[in-house]
């Protein structure tokens, strides 16, 4: 049952969160680390738990993304969106 959770928590995570590939498999790592630490410590969590400690999977990626490192993901992700306002400009010219 709590692979079960863990995996309906980080699935929620992943679709709430909106960066590169790469980035998004790093929150996933960390994330599943830490559900499964969480999980090994309280077996007999259910999913309103995991969001008590966690936070919604919508408000844990959200935050996750504005605060690591400083915002390097935040950085990361408008630096993406320039290039494709760029790419479609030079496109329409």
């Amino acid at each position: 049952m709590n692979s079960d959770v863990q995996s309906e928590y980080c699935r929620r995570v992943k679709k709430a969160l909106r960066c590169t590939r790469s980035t998004k498999k790093f929150i996933l790592e960390q994330l599943a680390h830490d559900v499964e630490e969480f999980l090994s410590e309280h077996p007999d969590t259910d999913m309103p738990g995991l969001e008590a400690e966690f936070g919604a999977p919508e408000a844990y990626a959200r935050e996750f993304v504005l605060t690591e490192s400083d915002g390097w993901i935040y950085r990361e992700m408008t630096a993406r969106r320039k290039r494709s306002r760029i790419c479609f400009v030079a496109f329409l010219i």
